[in-house]
């Protein structure tokens, strides 16, 4: 009886140490997107998650190690999002890439959190990552999310949508970065861009995403008719 209380007491202390990092996290994710890292610190982030700064150095060594564990728990989001899109999407490489980004595109206000918070990131770490353990998991996030991309080129390739001279992995990095540091621009500068450009910054991110597609679209004689 008295192993079995021991084991329900451990039990609801993990628990509450889960919930505690969960709000803590949050409580960052709140600071830094609507102050910045750099004019966010741990004693205020200790007062917003009502815990004090003690408390908050047994989770976390520093704003740093709160940021990246941030970074890497929205990429597992859009993991998480990206596997959704991908059970949806039919048809030949193109038009799977074309459905793909459009459903992105479509998408774009329920994911302005993840998007801002990666630009954030981009700012703030111009340096080497801070913890070992996490950049590695942080580095798997990213090439995860790119795979997607390159099956679909390859299939394209296979299948004769896309022009057969492209490097899926190459290609698949060079859109996924592209379309997200004009996604990280738009939304975060969209009233500037409005003014300064005279038209929906979003309208930026769909015509990117197009110029994209017919630079990859097999347009080879025995192929146009097909897939135009």
């Amino acid at each position: 009886m008295l192993k079995s209380t021991e084991k329900y007491r451990e039990q609801e202390r993990q628990l509450q140490k889960e919930n505690r990092k969960k709000t803590i996290i949050q409580c960052a994710k709140d600071l830094f997107l609507s102050k910045g890292y750099t004019k966010t610190n741990m004693a205020e982030l200790a007062t917003q998650a009502q815990i004090s700064r003690k408390t908050l150095y047994q989770y976390f060594s520093s704003k740093e190690e709160i940021a990246f564990e941030l970074e890497i728990h929205a990429f597992e989001s859009f993991v998480h999002y990206q596997k959704e899109i991908l059970d949806k999407l039919s048809g030949n490489g193109y038009e799977r890439l074309s459905s793909y980004f459009q459903t992105l595109i479509n998408d774009l206000d329920s994911h302005d959190d993840f998007i801002r918070l990666t630009g954030l990131f981009d700012y703030y770490f111009l340096q080497d990552y801070p913890i070992n353990e996490s950049d590695r998991r942080f580095i798997s996030l990213i090439e995860e999310t790119s795979r997607p991309l390159v099956q679909m080129i390859r299939m394209g390739i296979d299948d004769g949508s896309l022009t057969p001279s492209l490097d899926p992995e190459q290609v698949a990095h060079t859109l996924s970065n592209a379309f997200l540091a004009l996604t990280q621009r738009c939304l975060s500068r969209e009233k500037h861009l409005s003014l300064e450009h005279h038209m929906d910054p979003r309208k930026m991110i769909q015509i990117q995403c197009d110029l994209f597609l017919r630079a990859l679209k097999n347009t080879s004689k025995e192929n146009v008719n097909e897939y135009k």
